[in-house]
């Protein structure tokens, strides 16, 4: 991790690039680098390991400020922040298939 993540970001679903230290941040300089999400389960240390899915499915999924989720909508990641939201104006990581469960699909 290039940032630290505090018990503010725990079960929260963010966007996510690798810089070019091979560290995974939340802030990314463009939609283009957002290559994943991240889901943190407890806070972590700068430089810890932490698994980066580009593919898969999230149960018990809301939007990172915690608005419940929506079937049948695409989501999308912010390239400043990593906050997930419907807002089209970050990078697709994937659509609700039921309230609660997105599939993530995130392309290179």
């Amino acid at each position: 991790l290039e940032d630290a993540l505090v018990a503010a970001n725990v079960d929260k679903v963010y966007g996510v690039s690798i810089n070019g230290n091979g560290r995974v941040q939340m802030d990314s300089a463009a939609i283009a680098d957002i290559t994943g999400v991240i889901v943190p389960t407890r806070p972590m240390a700068v430089g810890e390991v932490i698994d980066v899915m580009r593919i898969g499915e999230i149960v018990e999924f809301t939007e990172t400020d915690g608005d419940a989720s929506t079937a049948g909508t695409k989501y999308y990641a912010a390239a400043a922040d990593g906050l997930v939201s419907t807002t089209n104006t970050g990078k697709l990581i994937g659509e609700t298939v039921e309230i609660g469960r997105l599939v993530v699909g995130v392309a290179f």
